[in-house]
């Protein structure tokens, strides 16, 4: 069963931790975060094997 973290990733060392608690998603929420930030950080969730949900 896959598992998302719903919390505020405001940073990228969110998503590494994120991870390393098992989770397979993260949610980005768009109205936080700068454009290049949201890209940043979906291509750290694909390095991961991760899926990044933008909001």
């Amino acid at each position: 069963c896959p598992l998302l973290c719903k919390e505020f990733i405001i940073d990228a060392w969110q998503i590494y931790n994120a991870r390393a608690k098992g989770a397979d998603a993260v949610l980005l929420i768009a109205a936080v975060l700068h454009d290049l930030d949201i890209k940043y950080m979906a291509k750290i969730c694909r390095l991961l094997g991760m899926v990044a949900l933008v909001e």
